[in-house]
């Protein structure tokens, strides 16, 4: 009887999830992002030149017919700038920046949110602007060193990421639209492992960055309800006598 019951509870819910739905979409893309200096922690390798780092994003969402989109949006990015001053290196005897060389704070840099967008119909189109916040973690492989990289932060930051997206969505037909995003996202990172450079007594490590991706992708409708379409109940010629 048990199986039963929850088999008529999952029915149940998702009745009521297709009758407040327009639209369950999966959305890929990619681009670039750029980054600014730490903040608000203890490192003390800034950047004060920005670069055009690599960017990657995913995203399943789900509109209600109230024009809400709630759903989840994930990005890659690289964090690195380059820095017209001069540091001493923690670890060699040389210094570092003002060489034209990147200060790598993450390799990959990688974020998952719970999103929440408000949805403005432009025809067939879509312009949508909203906030996310969720998790993000830190990837850099500190063993390797490419000629163009002076500094490379820890493996495995961790903590929130908070920011917001704006965007529009240009149908291409029932099934795919093709969307340019433009989202803020902010990174906090805290390292377990490593520790903040010329800092004593030694502190864990822990900085803020704030990342700018922009993205051009495709969205896959799983399915997708015309707002503007009426139902039509017994649309086949009545049956029975004319009255006239």
């Amino acid at each position: 009887m048990l199986p039963m019951k929850r088999f008529l509870i999952v029915c149940l819910l998702l009745q009521a999830f297709n009758s407040n739905a327009q639209s369950l979409e999966l959305g890929v893309g990619g681009g670039f992002s750029i980054n600014g200096a730490p903040s608000g922690g203890n490192l003390i390798y800034k950047t004060d030149q920005s670069v055009a780092n690599y960017a990657l994003t995913m995203k399943l969402l789900y509109m209600t017919k109230s024009n809400w989109q709630f759903g989840f949006d994930a990005h890659m990015v690289e964090l690195s700038g380059k820095s017209s001053k001069q540091y001493p290196s923690f670890y060699t005897q040389d210094s570092i920046g003002g060489d034209g060389k990147k200060f790598v704070y993450a390799k990959q840099a990688i974020s998952v949110c719970f999103v929440g967008n408000k949805m403005f119909p432009v025809g067939n189109d879509k312009f949508y602007v909203g906030l996310a916040a969720g998790i993000g973690g830190s990837r850099n492989n500190t063993q390797v060193r490419k000629s163009n990289e002076s500094y490379k932060a820890p493996d495995g930051g961790s903590g929130m990421v908070l920011g917001g997206q704006i965007g529009y969505i240009a149908s291409l037909g029932e099934k795919l639209g093709l969307s340019v995003d433009v989202a803020i996202r902010h990174y906090s990172f805290t390292y377990d492992e490593g520790t903040a450079p010329f800092v004593l007594p030694e502190e864990k490590l822990k900085f803020g960055v704030l990342a700018v991706p922009v993205t051009i992708g495709l969205r896959y409708y799983f399915f997708k309800v015309d707002p503007y379409h009426v139902p039509r109940y017994n649309s086949g010629r009545p049956r029975g006598r004319s009255l006239y």
